[in-house]
């Protein structure tokens, strides 16, 4: 009855976050941007069924000569959604349900951030407000931003954990660095601007020991959070970071990708036209960027309410209230092109290219923000805070749901994502930045790949075997000939004749082998470069260590009750 009683909140939260995702329900499929989401879960699937992990290399993208996305982009959602793949639901559904946890998860998340400082009945209404904010709509039915709604819920995770660390310090770890992990590997570019968040309040609880003299205990534990999150995501950003100079990761900044066309106006966040297109210079955007307005009413109603009972804040609620005003207004500032010379000094920063994707952190504190404005009376006036919460909970739902639909909905089949044209040119066209640097792009389907090698007129195949990171050949060979594989050459891959390692000619971006006459065994191979490898041992050091610390944990706890 008391578990039941602490979760009913969070259930009902979970509930109404349904009417968010209910079009996701009907049978079909509906348009967006980023429409690869079926192709890139088939690919994870058959990559994982094939026996590679992690999984770097996917065979049927990359215009059928492969694809090294998931050595570089967000691979968390896509495991999620090959896991239930490989369990035997169809494509499309699996998609849509890929979708659905990380729109529920962001509910979830916020609910324990704010139920920890401000109580569950005030973190109900943060968590609505997060969960219903029009961005979180743009996200999901417009963008078709697989792996930035998954970070989008796991953003109050990150901070859960670090809010959690006062009270029980060894779970607020735990939580907030697989959190961090799990960001990390949900989406680069949010995990990128949550580090530069990181990294000013690591600077604050700094200056807060020296000037201070507070007890450095917290911030031991935030250490632990950022190497326990970092090091259990390794295998992933450590890759993708320094081999992205072998990629064609420059096109991220170039072109309609250059941050400097996609500044927001400021009066755009309180209204801009819904629609399904893009981002454009100037205000001819087919997109909104709005904040929400009955989130910028109870924003100013809170920061109103806020100031006036500043005197009579305790000092933990008005640090959070502080942090994320400060928060917001440094939010709202990175969106306007008025930051445009911190844009161009500070490193990366370019790679999020639309200023807009820190409409995340400007709902985020919005929604700290209101909660905090709640919480000043929740005290004092327990039955109208209630009463207030319950009625702008319900309609915030009922004002907001209207954004919570696709464009339309059509027909669709699973081969209409995994046939060789959609996966290999229609799919592969959408995003190609991670191809090799000098690849050589196909024009026209005539030129994506065809068979995965092809064998000159002396050479007869006796046997093959052909998995998405390894191809296999038994042949016999007349006279000296030459075998082509249909592979964008990437560091890693490797190549044998009868097991001995032989460099390949490149020729267009392809590897070429010269082979002797005889009967040979060929193979060629996508394995572990020495910073893959570096990275897979970081992150399993990583996970034996958290492991160790949990069990050592519970051993202690353990004694401590036989004692009693």
């Amino acid at each position: 009855m008391v578990v039941l009683k602490k979760t009913a909140v969070l259930f009902l939260l979970i509930i109404i976050s349904l009417v968010g995702i209910k079009p996701l329900a009907i049978a079909g499929y509906f348009p967006m941007h980023d429409d690869t989401q079926p192709t890139r879960i088939y690919g994870m699937a058959n990559a994982l069924s094939a026996g590679q992990f992690p999984v770097r290399w996917v065979a049927d993208l990359g215009y059928g000569f492969g694809y090294p996305i998931f050595n570089f982009y967000s691979p968390l959602p896509y495991y999620t959604g090959a896991i239930l793949l490989l369990l035997g639901i169809q494509l499309i559904a699996v998609t849509k349900l890929t979708f659905a946890l990380g729109f529920l998860l962001s509910g979830i998340s916020m609910y324990a951030l704010t139920n920890e400082i401000f109580g569950k009945r005030i973190a109900f209404l943060c968590s609505l407000l997060y969960v219903f904010a029009p961005y979180h709509a743009v996200q999901l039915y417009v963008r078709g931003a697989m792996g930035e709604l998954w970070a989008y819920g796991l953003l109050p995770l990150v901070f859960y954990g670090i809010i959690l660390i006062r009270r029980k310090e060894l779970i607020g770890i735990m939580v907030g660095s697989i959190a961090l992990a799990a960001l990390i590997l949900s989406h680069n570019i949010t995990a990128l601007l949550v580090g530069f968040v990181l990294s000013i309040w690591f600077v604050m609880l700094v200056l807060s020991h020296f000037f201070y003299k507070k007890n450095n205990k917290h911030l031991v534990s935030f250490l632990w959070i950022i190497f326990l999150g970092i090091g259990l995501s390794a295998f992933f950003w450590l890759p993708a970071l320094v081999e992205s100079s072998a990629t064609r990761i420059f096109t991220l900044t170039q072109g309609t990708n250059d941050f400097h066309n996609h500044f927001v106006f400021l009066d755009q966040l309180w209204s801009s036209p819904w629609g399904f297109a893009g981002s454009a210079p100037g205000r001819v955007d087919g997109m909104s960027f709005m904040i929400g307005k009955m989130h910028v009413v109870l924003l100013l109603l809170a920061v109103i309410s806020i100031v006036a009972s500043f005197l009579f804040m305790r000092k933990k609620q008005l640090l959070v209230g502080g942090i994320s005003l400060v928060g917001l207004l440094v939010s709202i500032f990175m969106l306007l092109s008025v930051s445009t010379a911190i844009w161009e000094l500070v490193p990366y920063l370019a790679f999020t290219q639309y200023p807009w994707r820190l409409l995340l952190f400007v709902v985020f504190f919005i929604s700290l923000i209101i909660g905090n404005g709640f919480f000043v009376y929740a005290k004092s006036n327990r039955r109208i805070v209630t009463i207030a919460v319950t009625l702008l909970s319900l309609t915030i739902v009922l004002f907001n749901q209207r954004y919570f639909q696709p464009q339309f909905i059509r027909a669709v089949s699973d081969q209409d994502y995994i046939s060789q044209h959609a996966s290999r040119f229609t799919i592969s066209k959408i995003s190609d930045e991670y191809l090799p640097r000098n690849f050589p792009i196909p024009d026209n389907v005539t030129q994506i790949a065809g068979e995965s090698f092809t064998a000159g007129g002396d050479i007869m195949i006796t046997s093959s075997e052909v998995r998405p990171h390894r191809i296999h050949l038994r042949v016999q060979v007349l006279e000296t000939s030459e075998v082509s594989f249909a592979l964008a050459y990437f560091p890693g891959w490797r190549f044998f004749v009868d097991g001995l390692v032989v460099k390949p000619q490149i020729r267009d971006g392809k590897p070429v082998l010269s082979i002797d006459s005889g009967e040979h065994w060929v193979t060629a191979y996508f394995s572990n470069t020495w910073v893959r490898i570096v990275g897979n041992i970081l992150s399993f050091l990583t996970l034996i260590t958290i492991c160790t610390i949990v069990f050592a944990e519970m051993r202690k706890k353990t004694h401590l009750y036989e004692k009693k």
